[in-house]
C-alpha cells in the first residue's frame, strides 16, 4: 500500500515529532484541503460539554477510517486553510491532559495510540496536532455527554456511520487481532522448532514479539540502517551485530566464530519485530534466571524508539514466550523469596504469555511487562515478579535492586 497524494498534502506521512513551522506553512501554501486525514481547527476549547464531544466526536471519526490529524491553531475557508495562526499561551501538558481524559471516558472502547505534539511559531504562538491512529479493534462509539454514537470520515469531514459500516469495521478489527495471533503463534513455532534460520546458541530462548495493531505501509527495510538507533538484538554485553535478509525479513544478530547465534531481532516486511535471546544456562541448570527481565525491558523500549522512525506507529501488541522450559524452577536470588519445599516446576513445555496491547509509552510497557513477568514466576509457585514495586514502578530505575 503506497502513499497516496492526499496524505502527502497533509501531514499524516510525516512523523509527528518531526512536524515543523516549514510544513504547516506548506499545507497553506499548496491548500490542502480538509480531508479524511487532517481537520483544521482555529481555536482550542475543552471547557464545556459541548467542548468534549466534539473532540471525541472528531478523534473517534478519524480513528474509525484510516487515521489523521486534528490541527489546532489553523485558520481554514471553505475547507482550505488560508492562515497559521497559532494558539496564544498554550500550556501542551494541561490541556493534553484534558484531552487524554475526555479520550478516555467519552469513548469506548478506549481509543489506543493518540499522540500530541506542539509546533513552536516565530510569532511565539504554537499549533497543536493530535494524531489519532486508525481504530485496532472494530469501531469506537462516542459515549460523551450521553451521545451513544459512531462516526467516521469523508473529504467534508465526520459523518455518522451506518449500520453497514459499523459492522464492517467490526468484522475488520477482529480479522486483524486474528492475523497478528496467528502470526505470532506460527513464528514461536518455529522458534521452538529452531526453524528461524540461523543455529541457535541453546534450545532454550526468551521470545518477544512487538506486533503493529494497524497494518503499515509499505515498509522499506534498507531504513533500518539510516536511523539514529537501529535495530539491535537483546542482550546487555552484545557489541557487535551482523545483518543479512532472509525469506522472512531482515535479521540483526550476534554471533559466536562458529556462527552459532546468541541474539538476534528480525524486523519482517509487515512490521513485526520478532527478539530471541536464547539462554544455554537456563537450559544446563534447568532454571530460569529472572536475569531475562531486564534484558526484555531494554528491547522493547528500543523496538518502541525504532519503529515509529521507520514508519510502524504505535499501539502494538506486546507478547513474551518462554521456550523449552518445562520442568524448570526459578532462580530464585535470596532472600527475595522464602525457597520453596519442594521447589514448583514449570508444567508445560513452553510458557507463552497472551499479547497485550500497548500504546508505545514506558507507563503502558511496564504494565504489559509486569503482567507476564508476574505469570512467569507464578508458574514456579511464587506470586509475582521482584522486578517491580507494589505501585508498579520498575525497581532498577528507583535504585531498590
Amino acid at each position: 500500500m503506497g502513499v497516496s497524494a492526499g496524505l502527502i498534502m497533509a501531514l499524516f506521512h510525516i512523523p509527528l515529532n518531526e512536524i515543523t513551522d516549514a510544513d504547516l506553512r506548506r499545507l497553506v501554501a499548496s491548500r490542502a484541503r480538509e480531508s479524511e486525514v487532517v481537520d483544521y481547527k482555529l481555536a482550542w476549547q475543552m471547557v464545556s460539554d459541548s467542548d468534549r464531544k466534539e473532540f471525541a466526536a472528531d478523534a473517534s471519526s478519524f480513528a474509525n477510517k484510516e487515521g489523521g490529524d486534528l490541527v489546532y491553531g489553523v485558520r481554514e475557508k471553505d475547507g482550505a486553510p488560508v492562515e497559521v495562526v497559532g494558539l496564544d499561551g498554550f500550556a501542551q501538558d494541561k490541556e493534553q491532559l484534558r484531552a487524554e481524559q475526555v479520550l478516555a471516558s467519552g469513548v469506548d472502547p478506549r481509543l489506543s495510540g493518540v499522540a500530541f505534539h506542539s509546533v513552536a511559531l516565530a510569532s511565539g504562538r504554537v499549533v497543536f496536532i493530535v494524531r489519532i491512529p486508525r481504530a485496532t479493534h472494530g469501531a469506537h462509539m462516542v459515549t460523551a455527554g450521553g451521545a451513544f454514537r459512531f462516526y467516521t470520515r469523508h473529504s467534508a469531514g465526520k459523518v455518522l456511520m451506518s449500520r453497514e459500516q459499523i459492522a464492517n469495521a467490526m468484522q475488520q478489527g477482529a480479522s486483524r487481532s486474528d492475523l497478528l495471533l496467528e502470526f505470532r503463534n506460527e513464528r514461536i513455532e518455529r522458534v521452538a522448532a529452531g526453524d528461524v534460520g540461523v543455529t541457535l546458541w541453546g534450545r532454550t530462548a526468551v521470545v518477544l514479539h512487538v506486533l503493529p495493531v494497524n497494518e503499515p505501509p509499505d515498509l522499506d527495510l534498507t531504513k533500518v540502517f539510516n536511523v539514529a538507533k537501529p535495530l539491535r538484538p537483546m542482550g546487555l554485553h552484545l557489541t557487535s551485530y551482523g545483518h543479512h535478509m532472509t525469506a522472512d525479513g531482515l535479521m540483526v544478530s550476534s554471533s559466536l566464530p562458529d556462527h552459532t547465534t546468541l541474539s538476534y531481532a528480525l524486523l519482517s516486511r509487515n512490521g513485526c519485530v520478532e527478539a530471541v535471546f536464547p539462554d544455554p544456562t537456563m537450559e544446563q541448570y534447568k532454571r530460569i534466571n529472572p536475569d531475562y527481565e531486564p534484558t526484555v525491558r531494554r528491547g522493547l523500549m528500543s523496538y518502541f524508539e525504532v519503529l515509529p522512525i521507520l514508519g510502524v506507529a504505535p499501539p502494538y501488541q506486546v507478547g513474551l514466550g518462554l521456550v523449552h522450559v518445562g520442568g524448570f524452577t526459578m532462580h530464585v536470588p535470596t532472600p527475595l523469596f522464602p525457597p520453596r519445599h519442594p521447589p514448583v516446576t514449570v508444567r508445560t513445555s513452553h510458557l507463552i504469555l497472551p499479547l497485550t496491547t500497548v500504546d508505545g509509552d514506558t507507563a503502558s510497557m511496564d504494565a504489559a511487562l509486569r503482567a507476564s513477568f508476574d505469570r512467569v514466576w507464578q508458574a514456579c509457585g511464587h506470586f509475582r515478579s521482584p522486578n517491580f514495586d507494589e505501585q508498579g514502578k520498575w525497581r532498577q530505575e528507583t535504585g531498590e535492586l
